[in-house]
């Protein structure tokens, strides 16, 4: 019991003391670490100490489809400045995911839903910080 508390201390101070992706952050590197803690991602880089925390993501093209259970330590993980989009290296294939979209590719997803669901992403609204 005490090591399922500490395990679960460990996961909510790692989620709690990871910086949130912003709209600029530029990611290029490794994943060392990953945590998923109620939908959201924590990935810590290789060579890095720093711990990112990502918005719930889904890409319904890949199995499974959710971003943090889809990642793996060692697959290479890219991110370009003032973009929404994660690209997943792994095998020399590469997999997609956009930030805070739970419902990417999605077959019953409609045009209405999706135009409401971008203007809910926190990473186009209180993260956004490329509108220089």
């Amino acid at each position: 019991m005490i090591f399922l508390v500490l395990v679960y201390t460990n996961i909510y101070i790692k989620m709690n003391d990871s910086n949130e992706i912003m709209l600029s952050t530029k990611l290029n590197g490794v994943i060392d670490d990953n945590i998923l803690y109620k939908g959201y991602t924590s990935i810590k880089m290789r060579g890095d100490s720093v711990h990112w925390k990502i918005e719930p993501s889904s890409n319904y093209d890949y199995n499974p489809n959710e971003f943090g259970n889809f990642i793996k330590k060692n697959d290479k993980l890219i991110k370009h400045r003032c973009s929404d989009t994660l690209f997943v290296i792994r095998n020399n294939k590469s997999y997609e995911f956009l930030i805070g979209d739970s419902s990417y590719n999605y077959e019953k997803r409609t045009k209405e839903r999706e135009e409401y669901l971008k203007t809910q992403k926190r990473i186009f609204n209180e993260n956004n910080d490329c509108n220089d």
